[in-house]
């Protein structure tokens, strides 16, 4: 048969390891004197050193005990624990009591993720079936088990604590009236619990400072050599003229980072670029981008006709109409100035008439 501590690797499936954690001294109180045929309540209290443990370990998810008592005067009616869930069997020697959490706790003794946290009590009712001058009730073995956040992953990585004691009380039973024995709380069977999912947010410091890694190990298109370089931002694709879109794969150095490929799907619709984004979980960026080019088109073939559109669009623009006073006002205006040039020049042949006939008279 197994140790009760043993139940409890078996039960949660635990990797033990060497560690800080430290249970305190156990201890047992109750009663010293009974009469047959009446109950009485024994508490053990198990403390946990929390101030010794090392960072990832921040609570118990379980906890056990192993007792030994006289069956022939005492009969184990029950074991409970304060918020946990608690169940009984049979050792070789001894009977085992494991208490564990059935849900996240909450209340005086939670502590991060729900855990249990504090000092363990265990409170036991027995029934004195007969008298007897002095029947001990002994303590033999204690343990728990503590989540270790640094590593836990469904249940499966625990660090397990135990040590053995030897505390005894002794009970004086007087005579007394026995009508009715109950049965004793000891299942030959174990009922396996289910242990409650556990969030494994971590509340160390490492938790609160986000990744900043925004880098890739490989940058991939489907069919095509890209001539992949970490430190490389921009690439250049040349393509068959038919091909609209790529299939782009990325393999991320750092798995909290994110990335988001833009234009790969429909390339004529992104002017004929892919771009892939990669999000570090701090929210930094870096942006990588592959223009691609469809063979039998010139790249300044398509740089002409982004001129060309842009001065199309230009020439497209309206120009507005003058007002039409400031038309009528031309109009006149250049009837005014032509009257003078004619005006002028007649003047000008009058003038130069009379000079001639000026010489001559001369």
């Amino acid at each position: 048969m197994k140790k009760v501590l043993l139940f409890l690797i078996m039960f949660f499936m635990f990797n033990i390891e060497v560690n800080a954690a430290s249970i305190g001294t156990p201890s047992m109180t109750g009663t010293n004197e009974v009469k047959a045929g009446e109950s009485f309540k024994i508490t053990i209290s198990v403390p946990f050193n929390i101030d010794e443990f090392s960072e990832p370990l921040v609570g118990v998810v379980s906890m056990g005990v192993g007792i030994k008592y006289d069956k022939d005067i005492f009969v184990l009616t029950e074991a409970s624990s304060p918020d946990l869930k608690t169940t009984t069997f049979n050792e070789d020697n001894y009977i085992a009591i494991v208490s564990y959490l059935e849900n996240t706790l909450t209340g005086p003794n939670a502590c991060d993720f729900g855990l249990f946290c504090g000092t363990y009590k265990l409170n036991l009712t027995f029934f004195a079936k007969d008298d007897s001058p002095s029947s001990t009730i002994s303590l033999v073995e204690a343990g728990a088990t503590f989540a270790d956040m640094e590593t836990y992953e469904d249940e499966d990585d625990m660090i397990e604590k135990e040590i053995s004691v030897n505390i005894n009380r002794t009970i004086k039973v007087n005579p007394g009236t026995v009508t009715n024995i109950p049965n004793d709380n000891i299942g030959p069977n174990i009922s396996i619990p289910t242990l409650p999912h556990i969030t494994t947010t971590k509340s160390t410091t490492s938790s609160t400072t986000k990744a900043s890694n925004n880098m890739i190990t490989d940058l991939a298109v489907d069919g095509y050599d890209i001539g992949f370089d970490v430190h490389k931002l921009n690439y250049r694709l040349t393509v068959p003229e038919a091909v609209n879109s790529l299939n782009i794969s990325v393999k991320l150095e750092d798995k909290t980072a994110k990335y988001n490929i833009i234009g790969a799907d429909d390339l004529a619709a992104h002017d004929n670029t892919a771009t892939i984004e990669i999000t570090a979980q701090d929210g930094s960026k870096r942006t990588y981008t592959i223009k691609i080019t469809h063979e039998g088109k010139k790249e300044e073939a398509a740089t002409t006709t982004t001129a060309e559109k842009k001065k199309t669009s230009l020439l497209a623009t309206k120009i507005p109409k003058l007002p039409k006073n400031i038309k009528k006002y031309l109009i006149i205006g250049g009837i005014v100035i032509g009257v003078l040039i004619i005006i002028s020049f007649i003047c000008g042949r009058i003038n130069s008439h009379k000079v001639d006939k000026m010489f001559k008279d001369l």
